[in-house]
């Protein structure tokens, strides 16, 4: 029963541990721990592995010949032969080098990608957090405003609808607040996703403020995906010399043994050989491409394929840069409406809180004014976290572009 009870509160305590990450401790995790980077690790592996193939030769033949192809005795004829092409060596290994550069970039990529998705994702937790304290202080207001309906209510000074309005505004707030929390773990599900843990997840960050950055726009040529498109056309080019080192010449040696059954004269003696293999030597070849229409074409193909993966080069880095300036632009915009809100739109609605709250209490507005104002205020600040939460990701999307 005792061991029962401590497996159970043990496992009762991994259920519930969690894990305290900034947003760079989650980075790095991401970047290491994600199944997708893992897959390109293994990828980078295999690809490594295909090395010794540059060295690759064609299947060794062997052959015998058996019975009377040289008198009418049966003979018999051994032979074995390798052919080579010293040319497609160095073009094949330059080939290899260039997938498994291509290998690494594309694990660049998808960490890049990761660390895009997590910066979005821990964006929406803290703008979904804030939303959330939002709300709480909302409903604080509504509760004091739920309190003062009571007592007028019994007091008489007001109806009964205001009472139930009242009441109705404040429970409406409790439900959509409910709705921000459960997007709040939906969010965090989606981050251990992307994270590959299993435990909860908690966000040191506390504070959800703009995120200001160093910008350096000559960094678009450092984009990774940029950086694998130019590699698509190294490939291409690779691709290019291994079709023209096929149409030099493979060369062919060989050896052979095999016997003669009969009289031959030697040094003017005749001697009888029996049949048993003892007579040897030594063969050489050479192939020709004399018909070189299909190599040509494939090679002709090779540079289309080139010029092919230059221009797709060519438009992502001009959609880079159209993206990249209409982040910035956008952010600029972002940056007039914060300005705004901090010197104007917040302070105001601090002051229409405190007097509408002040002035309904004191009877001289009624309570439709009063949820005017309380509405006007919630607007403002939800309207605020809003053009921080799109100020943050224009952020996330420039430093994405520019691979910072």
């Amino acid at each position: 029963t005792s061991v029962i009870l401590l497996v159970f509160l043990f496992s009762c305590s991994l259920a519930n541990a969690q894990t305290t990450l900034s947003l760079q401790q989650a980075i790095d995790l991401g970047t290491k721990n994600n199944n997708l980077v893992q897959a390109n690790e293994l990828e980078i592996r295999r690809q490594n592995q295909l090395k010794p193939t540059a060295k690759e030769l064609p299947k060794t033949n062997v052959n015998a010949m058996l019975g009377q192809y040289n008198t009418r005795s049966f003979d018999q004829n051994f032979s074995i032969s390798q052919g080579f092409s010293p040319f497609q060596f160095q073009a094949k290994k330059l080939l290899i080098n260039e997938n498994i550069k291509n290998s690494e970039l594309k694990l660049a990529v998808t960490k890049h990608d990761i660390a895009f998705q997590v910066r979005q994702s821990w964006n929406t937790i803290l703008y979904l957090t804030a939303i959330n304290q939002l709300l709480v202080k909302q409903d604080e207001y509504l509760l004091q405003f739920v309190k003062a309906a009571n007592l007028k209510l019994k007091t008489g000074e007001s109806p009964l609808l205001e009472k139930i309005t009242a009441e109705t505004k404040q429970q409406g707030l409790v439900q959509i607040r409910k709705q921000n929390e459960s997007l709040i773990l939906s969010e965090k599900s989606k981050l251990k996703a992307i994270l590959n843990i299993n435990t909860d997840l908690t966000v040191a960050e506390t504070s959800f403020l703009p995120t200001r950055l160093m910008m350096d726009t000559l960094s678009i040529n450092q984009n990774p995906m940029l950086a694998l498109s130019m590699q698509q056309v190294a490939i291409a080019s690779a691709n290019k010399n291994v079709e023209k080192a096929l149409t030099k010449p493979e060369f062919m040696a060989g050896y052979f043994l095999q016997s003669l059954t009969g009289n031959q004269e030697i040094n003017d003696k005749t001697v009888f050989y029996n049949g048993i293999p003892r007579f040897q030597g030594v063969n050489f070849g050479v192939s020709i491409p004399i018909f070189g229409k299909a190599n040509k074409a494939r090679i002709q193909a090779s540079e289309t394929e080139i010029q092919l993966q230059e221009k797709n080069t060519e438009y992502l880095k001009n959609q880079l840069n159209s993206q990249l300036s209409q982040q910035i632009q956008e952010q600029k915009t972002n940056q007039s409406l914060l300005d705004y809100y901090v010197q104007t739109a917040l302070p105001n609605a601090e002051i229409i809180t405190k007097k509408g709250t002040k002035a309904y209490q004191s009877g001289d507005v009624g309570y439709v004014e009063y949820l005017q104002s309380l509405e006007t205020v919630l607007g403002i600040q939800q309207s605020f976290l809003n053009t921080v939460n799109a100020f943050n990701q224009n952020a996330i999307n420039i430093q994405y572009l520019l691979n910072n």
